[in-house]
């Protein structure tokens, strides 16, 4: 089946790629623009009109739309999505589900501010102009191209936007923007679907929230067609166009549909984006050096290396080491947050009923100190879950393990950044994901920021009883939730 937006089907150059790629988990988009559409003629179909939103305000236009639609249509809101009611949801005209379906940005996609502002006004309801005023020779305007999209060519129309800025601006800034979603949908007067995200979580973009419930409940159970269905946004991190983020590229290729840019899909030119850095792929991690079983030595460092993405018996016992020694030892994670200590432990040391000792829950180093003091006093093992980032914080521990008489030993999270802020975003807004886990929020980027700046990477002439284990970042863990794992969630 031909794409109706460009020369060959994005299914298909799809397959080519996958089939030429040695990495499954590359994203494939579509490469060429779409097709610069014929200039309509004057000759065979009436001129389109201007909706009533574009006469004047004091005189508006009871005429019909060129579509033949009535000017009594209106954007209806439904009831707002979510358990927080955090995702507007509207429809305007009734629309008809469809296989293909064309999603699209709103600001900076379809309008823009009036006056080459930045950011539109709260408070007036017609602060905006469609993009590309005067098209191209041989393109159409937006509002024509949209409607050409739905009325020739059978798409179903649906507006994905964030507003979480508008949510929380002035008094009246949502209820301003209702009215502005409304005048904007009776302009492009076909039958359409806006979902508005108004917070920071599962619904807002590049997060599927917003697919999910359009796929789920308004398409009337028809399968959307990947091959044919796009997205059109303008948050592609692009520098050449100063794009604020590259949110509408992701939320397209974790739905796995085509993307567009406002520049490719209305005026007809190349792509001119790159497909974002994945923080959990291969390449973005620094792999350890092959050897036995994941596992490599490195005396210049005094540490040992395990690859969390290939534990078996002899890394697994590695790290655990000999817990049924008959006498108990403190175990130090080191790591920055959402690095997967917490992981670890429930993968390995809960089953050797080793004790769970975190500040989170504690609330103060002191009393973590004191749990772990009376944990070594009946005789049973502990797992210090803390990020411990510096020699003087390790110390405290250390001199604790002395005084008991125990052994204690390192186990360092050799974690990335990247992957660090991906694991926060992807347990925050996906998690949790086993019966161990409990809900994360969202911790700010500079919990994770400060962790780099100021850590000191652990050794063992600290007084450590055995040699560093450096553990580095693997997926580990069911196949069903490694997928999810691997979508953009910021």
């Amino acid at each position: 089946m031909k794409r109706t937006l460009a020369a060959e089907p994005t299914s298909t150059r799809a397959k080519k790629a996958r089939d030429e790629s040695d990495d499954d988990d590359e994203p494939v988009l579509p490469t060429k623009a779409p097709a610069s559409p014929k200039k309509a003629s004057t000759s065979s179909k009436p001129a389109l009109k201007l909706a009533s939103i574009f006469q004047p305000r004091t005189a508006a236009s009871t005429s019909s739309s060129a579509n033949g639609a009535s000017s009594s249509k209106s954007l209806k809101w439904l009831d707002p999505i979510g358990p927080d009611k955090s995702c507007l949801h509207g429809v305007y005209g009734d629309p008809t589900p469809s296989s293909k379906v064309a999603f699209f940005d709103l600001d900076g996609t379809i309008v823009r501010p009036k006056g080459g502002k930045t950011f539109p006004s709260k408070t007036d309801e017609y602060d905006f102009d469609f993009l590309f005023p005067t098209p191209p020779a041989g393109t159409l305007s937006v509002i024509n191209r949209i409607r050409q999209q739905h009325l020739e060519h059978g798409f179903a129309i649906v507006v994905i936007t964030n507003q979480k800025q508008t949510a929380y601006s002035a008094k009246s800034g949502l209820s301003t923007w209702k009215k502005k979603m409304a005048h904007i949908a009776a302009a492009l007067d076909v039958p359409l679907r806006v979902f508005a995200s108004l917070a920071d979580d599962t619904y807002r973009k590049p997060r599927l929230g917003m697919w999910e419930e359009f796929v789920g409940k308004w398409n009337g159970g028809i399968e959307v067609d990947s091959g044919e269905s796009f997205f059109v946004g303008d948050a592609a991190g692009r520098k050449k166009y100063r794009d604020h983020q590259d949110t509408d590229l992701k939320w397209a290729l974790n739905a796995g549909l085509g993307f567009y840019t406002p520049e490719e899909y209305f005026l007809g030119k190349g792509k001119e984006y790159e497909i974002p850095s994945r923080p959990w792929s291969p390449s973005a991690l620094v792999a350890p050096s092959p050897s036995l079983k994941g596992l490599v030595a490195e005396p210049e460092d005094d540490m040992i290396t395990v690859d969390l993405s290939t534990l078996d018996q002899t890394s697994s016992n590695l790290i655990l080491g000999n817990p049924n020694f008959g006498k108990p030892e403190i175990v130090l994670f080191v790591g920055a947050p959402a690095s997967g200590k917490t992981h670890l432990y429930h993968r390995l040391f809960a089953p050797a009923n080793y004790v769970h000792v975190n500040q989170d829950t504690l609330r103060t180093r002191e009393k973590c100190l004191g749990v772990v003091s009376d944990t070594i006093s009946c005789s049973t093992s502990c797992v210090v879950d803390n990020t411990n980032r510096d020699r003087a914080t390790r110390k405290l521990y250390i001199d604790l393990a002395r005084n008991l008489d125990v052994s204690i030993r390192c186990i360092y999270f050799d974690v990335p950044k990247s992957v660090c802020v991906h694991n926060n975003h992807f347990r925050a807004h996906f998690g949790p994901t086993n019966k161990n886990e409990i809900k994360r929020p969202l911790l700010p980027f500079k919990a994770i920021q400060s962790w780099f700046n100021d850590t000191q990477v652990p050794q063992r002439k600290e007084g450590f009883s055995a040699e560093v284990v450096r553990v580095v970042w693997g997926w580990d863990g069911d196949q069903v939730v490694k997928e999810r794992y691997q979508m953009y969630y910021h």
